[in-house]
């Protein structure tokens, strides 16, 4: 993506303490608002598992969500995204490859690429 200035990112809150009242609707609410306000990328996080003692991870920080919180996986929800807007970027702000086979990893990350019309970026 050649970029000639300055762009501006929206980072979505892909996890929540509870599962959302309205079924996780506002997220894809706002990444249409997004599309259609000229943001450039939206991001999402990754995070596939939790222990118990999550204040024990070594240089973490503070988790959003304890241990049972919710969290959506960010290619699928990029995926969503995806067939909901048009122009914005769809980028991850971090994946945790290792905990993912590298040729499914690939595979998902190229599908996405190909069916949003080349939108994806991967952190």
């Amino acid at each position: 993506m050649a970029v000639d200035g300055p762009t501006l990112t929206l980072g979505l809150m892909n996890f929540a303490a509870t599962p959302p009242s309205d079924g996780w609707r506002s997220l894809l609410a706002r990444a249409r608002l997004a599309d259609a306000a000229g943001i450039d990328r939206i991001v999402v996080v990754d995070h596939l598992v939790m222990g118990d003692e999550i204040d024990k991870y070594d240089g973490a920080g503070t988790f959003p969500t304890g241990p049972d919180g919710q969290w959506l996986e960010p290619l699928t929800t990029l995926g969503v995204i995806a067939g909901q807007t048009e122009r914005v970027r769809l980028s991850t702000g971090i994946i945790i490859a290792a905990l993912r086979p590298a040729a499914v990893l690939a595979k998902s990350l190229a599908t996405l690429d190909v069916l949003s019309g080349g939108r994806v970026d991967v952190g």
